[in-house]
């Protein structure tokens, strides 16, 4: 779970979309998404485990969530949309 301030749920539904179309066909969805106070809670996952942005376990299995690419790849664009975010790992 991430927690963002300075930004709003738009601004991070516009980042998804972004990297949806340009690195990761669609794969990539929010398993959460709302506002808390006057921050913006957030989990990133992936619609199927195979696909780009899938991570793999350390014993080697697929699972359900986004690799640390992706993240990397969220907050680089996510700052370039709005540079004064503050984030944090909940």
């Amino acid at each position: 779970m991430m927690l963002v301030s300075n930004c709003t749920a738009d601004d991070l539904h516009a980042v998804l979309d972004v990297l949806n179309k340009e690195m990761y066909e669609g794969n990539i969805r929010f398993k959460d998404i709302r506002p808390q106070g006057r921050q913006v809670r957030f989990t990133l996952t992936v619609n199927d485990s195979r696909g780009p942005g899938g991570r793999i376990g350390f014993g080697g299995r697929r699972v359900a969530a986004a690799c640390w690419h992706v993240h990397g790849n969220f907050f680089d664009a996510l700052f370039k949309v709005c540079p004064d975010a503050k984030v944090r790992a909940g």
